[in-house]
């Protein structure tokens, strides 16, 4: 966890007194908002059949998700602020209909724009939050939404960072339309290159965004090779159906698959150094005689794991218990926690997800010859 700093008390007066007087109010009442309690969002998998299918969406429903596009294009609007729209919302815009239901509305920003952001969502209504549950224990039930600033929101390790509407006083707005935003942070090297998990450098024009018009207004898309790649990460059940709608569009292309292909397997690399630099750490601390529990808190001492507690603490007992009845030698601990984490089966399952994405990507490719072959509209 990043260390972070705390202003003394005659730093916060004498920043207090370079305030305006409009500044100071403005101060005030993002205080008196920093933590607002609200009800857990709706749970999205009531919109998703037995198929993995999307349901359709209604009328009203189109409504909503299209003034949610023109909002987005509004807040940003006259900024140079890089930014653009993530997940299954391009598919849609590609396909010129709506695949099914979107509840959520997800974007990308530069992690090093976060002042230029906040500034900009000042003048928009809008403001920067963390989301966490109220109560550890029962993740999915009602949210603390803190308000902070650009700092604070970039050294973020654990909660759901989101941009909120807001009123003149800083309280969120429920009921406005385009009240929540999600937020992906672009993080780069310091080659200023993008990267995604492990620190593995991905294409740089993955992020440059894709301008169009919607309705009259400017709104920006992903790279349709990018939208791939988080879908290929994904474990919902519908991301799959996601991604074969997006081959249908003809934007993805059998390059982009084979970039996304090396990038996953610089990450399989990069996943196995990892985790055998951190057993290694934890096996050296591991002595014959110690139970589950002593190995489970070894385990929990390091700051990665102890970050994702909250996900992996079962297979983590789980772990803990065989290791307990092995030799617990440096090899052995090595090989069951690979098992009981399916590292190598994960990265074999997301090849065998890719082929199929390459199957369906040369399809499309196919059809669309075919069909222009024969002069008919796409």
């Amino acid at each position: 966890m990043k260390e972070k700093y705390i202003p003394s008390q005659e730093e916060v007066a004498k920043a207090e007194d370079m305030m305006t007087p409009e500044q100071k109010t403005a101060s005030e009442a993002r205080e008196r908002y920093q933590y607002q309690e609200r009800d857990p969002f709706d749970d999205f998998m009531e919109h998703i059949d037995q198929n993995a299918e999307r349901r359709s969406p209604t009328e009203k429903e189109k409504q909503r998700m299209d003034n949610n596009f023109l909002s987005l294009g509004k807040i940003f609007e006259g900024s140079d602020v890089k930014w653009h729209i993530d997940g299954a919302l391009n598919i849609s815009m590609a396909r010129g209909e709506y695949i099914g239901i979107h509840k959520d509305v997800d974007i990308s920003i530069e992690e090093n724009e976060l002042e230029k952001v906040d500034e900009q969502l000042g003048k928009s209504g809008y403001g920067l939050f963390l989301s966490y549950p109220k109560d550890q224990a029962e993740p999915k039930g009602k949210k603390i939404m803190e308000r902070v600033g650009a700092k604070k929101f970039s050294e973020e390790e654990s909660g759901h960072l989101v941009i909120a509407a807001i009123d003149e006083q800083g309280k969120i707005r429920e009921g406005q339309t385009l009240n929540f935003i999600d937020v992906h942070l672009v993080k780069r090297n310091e080659a200023e290159n993008p990267v995604g998990w492990g620190g593995v450098e991905l294409p740089s024009k993955w992020f440059e965004a894709q301008p169009m018009t919607f309705q009259g207004q400017e709104i920006h898309l992903s790279h349709p090779a990018k939208v791939a790649y988080f879908k290929l990460h994904g474990t919902r059940n519908y991301d799959q159906t996601d991604l074969r709608a997006l081959t249908e569009t003809g934007k993805l292309t059998l390059e982009d698959v084979n970039e996304i292909e090396q990038t996953f397997e610089q990450e399989a690399l990069a996943r196995r150094k990892e985790a055998g630099t951190l057993l290694s750490r934890v096996a050296e601390k591991i002595s014959p005689e110690m139970s589950a529990d002593q190995i489970f808190n070894i385990f929990a001492e390091e700051p990665r794991i102890a970050q994702a507690m909250e996900q992996i603490r079962e297979p983590l007992k789980a772990l803990s218990q065989k290791i307990e009845t092995s030799d617990k030698s440096k090899d052995e601990i090595m090989k069951l926690a690979f098992e009981t984490f399916n590292l190598e089966a994960s990265a074999e399952e997301r090849r065998k997800k890719i082929e199929e994405l390459k199957r369906w990507t040369a399809d499309a490719i196919k059809l669309k010859e075919l069909r222009d072959g024969l002069g008919l509209k796409n």
